[in-house]
């Protein structure tokens, strides 16, 4: 009876001391939370950790909230903007997954005139 043994390979090398099977790095969890009760910004500036990040807004609101974010460390902010110039701003609840290629990019929300409260939530 033979066996065969395989070796697996990263990169057409063996799997050794040298070079070892890639490995993700263990996940944080990333939240930031509040509350808008009138026109405003968020509470501090929630900057991803990796591509993929969430939001959510929800509560018994009425008005207009946009999503914001700042290129050079929170000192200029711009609208989110789809690829039409729209900007990125919702007038119900949601729950939603945006993604940022880029590293230290800073996100916030902006709520215009509302009233009540909604609740909001920035998270990976």
């Amino acid at each position: 009876m033979s066996v065969t043994v395989s070796i697996p390979t990263v990169g057409g090398m063996p799997v050794e001391d040298a070079n070892p099977l890639p490995v993700l790095p263990a996940r944080v969890a990333n939240v930031v939370t509040g509350a808008l009760t009138s026109g405003g910004l968020t509470g501090d500036a929630f900057i991803p950790l990796a591509p993929d990040f969430n939001i959510s807004i929800w509560g018994n609101w009425t008005g207009s909230i946009a999503l914001e974010r700042s290129l050079d460390g929170g000192a200029t902010w711009l609208p989110y903007t789809y690829s039409d110039g729209t900007a990125v701003a919702w007038s119900l609840n949601i729950s939603t997954s945006w993604a940022e290629p880029e590293a230290a990019i800073r996100y916030r929300l902006r709520a215009g005139n509302i009233t009540g409260t909604a609740n909001w939530r920035l998270s990976q």
